[in-house]
């Protein structure tokens, strides 16, 4: 990890606030370190009772790739909207809602149960609503998956299923 971060240790209900997943489909655990507008690092705690370790695979379970990247594209939606959060914390509309528009990831190495993901993403680029992450998956020290992901931001996500369906 790198010294320059600003360290905050932020709870469950900081990601809660910020991301609209629940469980099961939420992949941040903490936050351990975030430096407004340019870097964050999560932690998920990846437990052997995880329902997607049935299927995927039951004799050498694995978590799957879609879903580090997923909890790399929350842990980088963290990073927008804790630095939106810290501009005016009482204004709920400065929260947008993210959609995963981009990859480009590569897996390393298998995440096995009883790991813990370190999710690291970096802000690269900001055009309007869009944004470029540099992001990493890290185990027991061991890069696991990286490379780059795009978010695109937008206010409401039932309008934008409304303008999809007309």
């Amino acid at each position: 990890m790198r010294n320059d971060f600003q360290k905050r240790r932020l709870n469950w209900a900081a990601v809660e606030q910020i991301l609209p997943h629940r469980p099961p489909f939420l992949f941040v655990d903490h936050i351990l370190e975030f430096k407004s507008g340019v870097s964050i690092v999560t932690e998920k705690y990846i437990s052997a009772r995880e329902d997607f370790f049935k299927g995927h695979f039951p004799d050498e379970p694995v978590m799957p790739g879609v879903l580090i990247t997923e909890a790399l594209a929350q842990t980088s939606g963290l990073l927008i909207g804790l630095t939106l959060r810290e501009k005016d914390p009482t204004d709920v509309s400065l929260m947008p809602r993210f959609a995963l528009t981009t990859t480009d990831m590569k897996f390393l190495q298998p995440v096995v149960p009883e790991s813990r993901l370190q999710m690291h993403a970096e802000l690269r680029k900001k055009f309007g609503n869009l944004y470029r992450f540099r992001v990493e998956g890290v185990v027991a020290n061991a890069v696991v998956a990286k490379g780059i992901i795009s978010l695109g931001g937008f206010s409401d996500y039932r309008s934008m299923t409304d303008k999809r369906n007309n």
